[in-house]
């Protein structure tokens, strides 16, 4: 997988979601989860999902999370002891930001899902 290549597709794809007025976005957290499939320069298959939901049950901020993958997925395999191993899917590369209807947003990305916690905060760039 090409992470600079997946970035591209996911920050294309999630732009949509981005440049929507709040009001679009709330209207958007009424709806399934957005999925499709791109194909990059290097002629990698990459899957897309974005989802937008209220970040509170005070519903003043609409959260938009999207992820970007290989596909067809391919697991990461963690042994447990009782069950032995079952696969883990773990997105490759994800984004997610949040806007209030006054249109404060807040962005974050992490590229490395290895490193559980850790994420950048700022803007995209």
């Amino acid at each position: 997988m090409h992470k600079a290549e997946a970035k591209a597709i996911l920050d294309a794809e999630i732009d949509r979601f981005r440049t929507m007025p709040f009001p679009e976005l709330v209207a958007a957290t009424t709806n399934p989860v957005y999925a499709c499939e791109r194909t990059g320069e290097s002629g990698e298959t990459y899957q897309i999902e974005i989802e937008a939901f209220w970040e509170t049950s005070e519903k003043k901020r609409v959260r938009v999370v999207g992820s970007c993958d290989e596909s067809p997925h391919k697991p990461v395999f963690w042994r447990i002891p009782i069950l032995r191993w079952i696969p883990i899917y773990v997105s490759s590369v994800t984004w997610t930001f949040s806007r209030d209807e006054k249109g404060t947003d807040e962005e974050r990305r992490n590229q490395d899902p290895e490193a559980a916690g850790r994420k950048s905060a700022g803007p995209r760039g």
